[in-house]
């Protein structure tokens, strides 16, 4: 089947999404506020958004390897949402050669209007929190040559916040915007009085090796993952215990649930883990270190948000290669890069699911 223009800027074919869709025999929906096109077939439904180099296809993350594009006012998708989103909704298999007879031509990426730089309208985001892990006379962890985790967070957060402050509508919320000490529940308390639609720790990993490397995102839970997310929660969750200004995970178990049971919200946690796994997977493809994937941990800057919540420990202070990594501003345009984009696609998924 033809299917009329098709281009390739470098290396990636696109594709007009709209026509050739409907072509093939499925209906599309396209949101022009949002920029997201919803692509249904018989009782299966897709998503794209011209935020995002992701396709959402019957609840599930297909990677696209290039955002959509536009060209004279048309959406132009890659082709690798034929070959990898459209067999999934579908069942049917479909190739380049299939759909079109002869090879694209070369165009100028000047000539094609992507999505960067300009002002992203959020759907279902309206008040983001970021939180800064750390701060005052709380160093976090430290790395051999003596670089502070506070620092690096803060950094991360002021960075993210000043990309989404210029390129999205969303009003953005810092738990601290200078090394100061905020108690780990007035920072979920600070959330929950703006009435934020998400709250975002970011930190910096520690441990007794200096071997141990990657990056990780938490959601809360009452139980942990494993004895390493239990032991993590518990050193995040120790300075604001020596200060009493949080409950220690000394107290019985039944304490415990009593303290927690009555934070979590059930459709918070399927939100947050929606969150984390998005944030995992752009910084897997953002960082050169290992991906130590997305965990639960109970633990207590996360209690009490009701909105969902996530902490992501971006990589290891205490690996001398891999904290000098964190403070580089490649590395760290890299990480908040990957943030923002993970959020974006948050957002189209949530709005698409309300």
């Amino acid at each position: 089947m033809p299917v009329g223009a098709a281009y390739r800027v470098g290396d990636v074919i696109y594709l007009p999404a709209e026509s050739l869709l409907q072509a093939l025999g499925a209906t599309t929906v396209w949101n022009a506020a949002g920029r997201r096109l919803t692509i249904r077939w018989e009782d299966k439904l897709a998503a794209l958004s011209a935020f995002s180099d992701y396709a959402l296809v019957n609840g599930q993350v297909v990677p696209l390897g290039a955002t959509p594009r536009f060209l004279a006012g048309r959406l132009f998708v890659p082709l690798a949402f034929f070959e990898r989103a459209w067999p999934q909704l579908t069942g049917r298999p479909m190739t380049f050669a299939e759909l079109s007879a002869a090879p694209p031509p070369l165009i100028e990426s000047q000539l094609v209007t992507d999505l960067a730089g300009e002002r992203h309208h959020l759907l279902s985001l309206h008040k983001i929190v970021l939180d800064a892990g750390h701060g005052g006379h709380d160093p976090g962890a430290r790395s051999p040559a003596g670089h502070r985790e506070k620092d690096v967070n803060l950094a991360l957060v002021r960075q993210l916040a000043d990309r989404f402050t210029r390129e999205t509508d969303a009003a953005i919320i810092l738990t601290r915007r200078d090394d100061t000490f905020i108690p780990l529940p007035e920072r979920t308390n600070t959330a929950n009085r703006e009435g934020a639609d998400l709250f975002i720790s970011i930190h910096a990993n520690g441990a007794y090796s200096h071997a141990a490397t990657g990056f990780e995102v938490y959601f809360l839970s009452l139980k942990s993952s494993d004895d390493r997310a239990a032991r993590l929660a518990a050193l995040e969750n120790g300075a604001e215990i020596a200060d009493g200004a949080a409950p220690s995970f000394e107290t019985s178990g039944g304490d415990l649930e009593a303290i927690l049971g009555d934070m979590i919200r059930t459709e918070n946690l399927t939100a947050s883990e929606r969150l984390a796994v998005a944030l995992q997977a752009r910084l897997d493809l953002a960082m050169k270190i290992d991906n130590r994937g997305v965990k639960q941990a109970p633990f207590f800057v996360l209690a009490g948000a009701q909105m969902p919540a996530v902490l992501i420990e971006v990589g290891f202070m205490s690996n001398p290669q891999e904290a000098a990594l964190l403070f580089r501003p490649d590395v760290q345009k890299r990480i908040v890069d990957a943030l923002f984009a993970a959020i974006l696609y948050y957002d189209a998924y949530r709005a698409a699911a309300q």
